[in-house]
């Protein structure tokens, strides 16, 4: 990268509220001679590769050539068709950053999860309430969030494959709460019900935050109104 190109995607990165020292900067070289950069996400490992090809098999055009993960289910994306300007180049590198965020995001909600469920188990035990269910009325309460979750799903802009992913998972927690499981149970069926939606491949959707965000608030009713305090 030039100078200038290297302070356009510092900006880029700050803008979204990221951190360069989160990333490495290496130069690669593709196609012969073409001199290019590879971003490195330190802490997740996704990457955004690029280099500029100024002629294919004798033919002189000029184009960007970008990769990048995660791209479709995990699987590196590869972007070449006319991408010839530098600007066009960074909208892209704006999209990637939100998508890594996005990563990031649900990594840490996962990871606060996973620590709170821990906690809570060892809170319960201690108290003597390792087998108590919820109330009726706490039932009735996760009830209709998890009802008015699936009507949000059914109205997102999605495939139909997805809505049926995320919809079984939901089915599943409400067949879990009428059969009256202990809270600790639910506690643990609802981290693995979300972790397996969060890390699913071709579904991205789950990461985005307002899905991470419907996720969050649930945990927060089901231990109680404890989870965000």
């Amino acid at each position: 990268m030039t100078p200038a190109q290297k302070n356009n995607i510092f900006q880029v990165i700050s803008e979204k509220e990221l951190d360069w020292i989160d990333f490495s900067d290496e130069n690669i070289e593709r196609k012969g001679n073409s001199i290019g950069s590879k971003l490195i996400h330190l802490r997740t490992g996704f990457y955004f590769e690029f280099y500029f090809v100024e002629t294919h098999e004798g033919m002189a055009f000029g184009e960007w050539r970008i990769t990048h993960t995660p791209g479709v289910n995990y699987k590196p994306k590869e972007l070449h068709i006319f991408i010839i300007s530098w600007e066009k180049l960074i909208e892209i590198f704006q999209a990637w950053l939100l998508i890594l965020k996005n990563e990031i995001d649900s990594q840490s909600f996962l990871d606060k999860m996973f620590s709170y469920q821990i906690l809570f188990k060892e809170n319960m035990n201690r108290e003597g309430f390792s087998d108590q269910p919820f109330s009726e009325e706490e039932s009735d309460t996760i009830r209709l969030q998890l009802d008015a979750f699936k009507i949000e799903v059914n109205n997102l802009h999605v495939l139909e494959t997805e809505i049926s992913q995320i919809n079984q998972k939901i089915d599943y927690l409400i067949d879990r709460l009428n059969k009256k499981y202990p809270k600790i149970d639910m506690i643990n069926i609802y981290v693995s019900t979300a972790f397996q939606l969060l890390v699913s491949e071709g579904l991205e959707i789950a990461k985005s935050p307002i899905f991470i965000e419907r996720v969050k608030l649930l945990f927060h009713l089901i231990t109680g109104g404890k989870f965000l305090n």
